[in-house]
């Protein structure tokens, strides 16, 4: 499903995007903490939802590598879909926050897993 999604993204957040097939050999995109507000919004307005996401770190030289922290969201079956993706987004913005900050001063980027109903 997150493949779908990624295609589905406005071209302004896939170009601001790194994209990990390329530099990691994933299929996927990462994006800077700077992004996630604009991500989080569109997931909003296209009811989706954030399961999770890895961080990874960029280094002096570009280089990009796991730093193996990572974050997942179960689904809540007691929730409305609607509740639940408000439930991820809220989870992947505090989890984004918490890395930024445990991890000063790493430049860290995030690989998002999407997923409709």
């Amino acid at each position: 499903m997150t493949n779908d999604i990624l295609e589905q993204l406005p071209e302004e957040l896939r170009k601001q995007s790194i994209d990990l097939s390329i530099t990691m050999g994933v299929n996927s995109l990462a994006w800077y903490s700077s992004l996630i507000p604009q991500i989080v919004r569109w997931c909003w307005e296209n009811d989706v939802a954030i399961l999770g996401g890895d961080v990874l770190e960029l280094d002096k030289d570009g280089q990009l590598s796991y730093t193996y922290d990572n974050w997942y969201i179960n689904f809540d079956s007691k929730l409305i879909w609607r509740d639940f993706v408000a439930k991820s987004l809220e989870y992947a913005v505090q989890n984004v926050q918490s890395y930024e900050k445990l991890l000063l001063p790493k430049a860290l980027v995030f690989d998002l897993v999407f997923h409709t109903q």
